[in-house]
C-alpha cells in the first residue's frame, strides 16, 4: 500500500478511489491504514478546500440513510401541524356557527323574511 500511494505522489492524477474495504477484525492494521492514508491525503491535498467544514464541525449526516429520515421526519411533523391547524380553524369556526345559532342569529345567506 504504501508503494502504491508514494506512486501517486510521483505521478498525481485527477481522481484517485480510495476502497473502504478494512476487515473490522482488524483493528491495529485498520489504524496504520488510516495513518497512511492520512498522511497521502494532507502531502497530496496540504490546502482545504473552500467546501469542506472547519475542523471544529462535523457533517450532521454521515449517511445518506440518516438525510432522508430526518427529510421525512421533517415532513412528517410539518404536515401534523398542518393537520393539527386546521383542526383548531375547523374547531374555531364551527364553535362560532354554533354560539350564533343558540343566539338565534343568522350568519349564511341573505334571508329577508
Amino acid at each position: 500500500m504504501v508503494s502504491e500511494l508514494d506512486g501517486l505522489r510521483k505521478r498525481p492524477r485527477k481522481f484517485v478511489c480510495i476502497n473502504d474495504d478494512t476487515d473490522p477484525a482488524r483493528p491495529k492494521d485498520n489504524l496504520r491504514v488510516q495513518a497512511l492514508l492520512v498522511d497521502f491525503l494532507e502531502s497530496v491535498l496540504p490546502v482545504p478546500s473552500q467546501f469542506e467544514l472547519p475542523p471544529d464541525l462535523r457533517n450532521r449526516w454521515s449517511r445518506t440513510e440518516d438525510l432522508a429520515w430526518w427529510i421525512f421526519y421533517r415532513h412528517l411533523l410539518r404536515w401534523a401541524a398542518y393537520i393539527s391547524l386546521a383542526g383548531v380553524v375547523i374547531t374555531t369556526v364551527a364553535g362560532y356557527f354554533k354560539v350564533m345559532r343558540e343566539r338565534g342569529i343568522h350568519v349564511v345567506g341573505n334571508n329577508s323574511e
